[in-house]
């Protein structure tokens, strides 16, 4: 029997969840693995990658994010934060058992498309793979400070309430009555998001695994500077500070407030009018004014080719998030060659090496980040970039993950009494 995994995420394209398991669905092909991925909303046209098929399904689907999330209305004065239930039951089982698959791996399954219960009706042996914080939550998927899922949640301040018996309660109160007696095996890309997920009270007596995200190395390679510059028309005399994310403005666990902080910390610095910046992944935004250089804002970016640039483009790739379950943006720029200034917490520790891929600032100090950026400038741009490539080229390349990955599901395999050749 071939080890045969369906893959299941709310959608194929947009987000870093996306992102990752677009890369792991392909890196899974590279070594031989018959993958599939079925989405809910599709918008790629990668091999063995499904959707809603035309018709009432592909309408029904696009209904289901917002149909999911009505009981939040109850909650009218909620801080914005992206928050999940996870209640509306799936129609997609029969879809699944169609394609035969002989293990499932769930990844970011929210909006509609995979529900708390659902996961009872798999017949096959479950993989998860985290993403963010919200199988082990009550429905917030960045906790930020909060650690209410070390118990029972309740007196979200996401939601700004004031009663243990709320929302976020419920959901961990389904979460945990469905779950309990469950068998799912996790995997987290980093060691932060699984040392969180092991202080949870619903995964804390589970076993997880860590396999980073992957990152296709014919796709993500240095280019020429000068002439990325000058494909993208940023100035071949000026130090770029390159900013993105999805979502970089309006996502607060981004840091873009950060990095506005930094960036006029600069200008009253030694490099004062010597650096401008690039900004990428969202729509434009007024606040991009409250930054005293230069902006060269790109706003949303489709193509992989056009982020490759970018970054080579870049003297320094800032990511000042406050949380990164992983942090596939550095990955990114690492592997074209580009050092990254972040701060020492969370899943970026997996991935940069301070003052040898990169430099770790103290979190949350913008004073320390400014220290970071210019330490980066002051450094050998050769030796930093060929570690920075070195670290991607080891540890992230896409079948170097998917082996791991393949590691994992055959000894699933084997421990369900199912063989795989």
């Amino acid at each position: 029997m071939k080890i045969k995994p369906i893959l299941l995420n709310t959608n194929d394209f947009s987000g870093g969840a996306a992102r990752a398991v677009q890369r792991l669905h392909a890196g899974l092909q590279k070594v031989g693995i018959d993958s599939t991925l079925l989405v809910q909303k599709k918008s790629s046209a990668v091999s063995n990658t499904y959707g809603p098929r035309p018709g009432i399904e592909r309408f029904i689907s696009i209904l289901r994010p917002y149909i999911d999330i009505l009981p939040l209305a109850f909650y009218p004065s909620s801080l914005k934060y992206v928050w999940d239930i996870g209640w509306l039951p799936s129609l997609q089982f029969k879809r699944i058992k169609s394609f035969r698959p002989n293990i499932v791996n769930l990844h970011w399954i929210t909006r509609g498309f995979i529900a708390i219960n659902d996961l009872t009706r798999f017949k096959l042996p479950i993989v998860w793979t985290l993403h963010d914080s919200w199988p082990f939550t009550g429905g917030c998927h960045v906790p930020g400070e909060c650690t209410n899922y070390r118990e029972s949640c309740g007196h979200c301040f996401q939601l700004n309430s004031k009663k243990g018996s709320d929302l976020s309660r419920l959901i961990w109160e389904h979460k945990n009555r469905a779950w309990n007696n469950l068998k799912i095996s996790v995997v987290t890309p980093s060691r932060w998001l699984a040392n969180c997920a092991k202080e949870s009270s619903l995964f804390r007596n589970r076993q997880i695994e860590v396999i980073a995200n992957s990152l296709d190395l014919e796709v993500f390679y240095p280019e020429d500077r000068l002439l990325s510059r000058s494909k993208l028309k940023l100035p071949a005399d000026k130090t770029i500070l390159l900013f993105g994310a999805v979502k970089s403005l309006t996502d607060k666990n981004k840091g873009f407030d950060i990095f506005i902080k930094v960036i006029n910390r600069l200008v009253h610095s030694e490099l004062k009018d010597s650096f401008e910046v690039a900004i990428f992944g969202s729509k434009p935004n007024r606040t991009i004014n409250e930054i005293k250089v230069p902006v060269h804002d790109f706003g949303l970016i489709s193509s992989d080719e056009t982020l490759r640039i970018l970054y080579s483009a870049a003297d320094v790739m800032c990511i000042p998030s406050r949380q990164e379950s992983f942090g596939q943006t550095a990955t990114e720029s690492m592997a074209c060659g580009t050092p990254v200034a972040c701060f020492g917490g969370t899943g970026l520790l997996d991935i940069v090496d301070h003052q040898q891929s990169g430099y770790l600032a103290d979190p949350y100090s913008d004073d320390s980040f400014c220290t970071g950026i210019k330490w980066l400038l002051r450094a050998e741009r050769k030796k930093i970039a060929f570690n920075a490539i070195e670290k991607v080229r080891k540890e992230f390349e896409v079948k170097v993950i998917a082996n791991k990955y393949r590691g994992l599901y055959e000894k699933i395999l084997l421990s369900s009494k199912i063989r795989p050749e």
